[in-house]
């Protein structure tokens, strides 16, 4: 699957888990404009879930 800035690939586990892998479309992005959104939306996420009660999904990894 793919949008506009990302493509994704989803997985589910036999345990119920599921898990989404992104990453950016290169040919879109120069990769230091990639790298800035990439950690905004870590930043976010992670902020979100430490300063509400708002449901987020958790980020495991990333990489720039």
């Amino acid at each position: 699957m793919a949008g506009s800035l990302n493509w994704a690939v989803f997985v589910s586990f036999d345990d119920g888990v599921k898990w989404v892998l992104r990453s950016p479309r290169r040919s879109f992005l120069s990769d230091e404009y990639a790298s800035r959104i990439l950690l905004s939306e870590v930043a976010t996420l992670r902020y979100i879930k430490a300063h509400s009660q708002v449901p987020v999904p958790e980020v495991f990894a990333y990489r720039i």
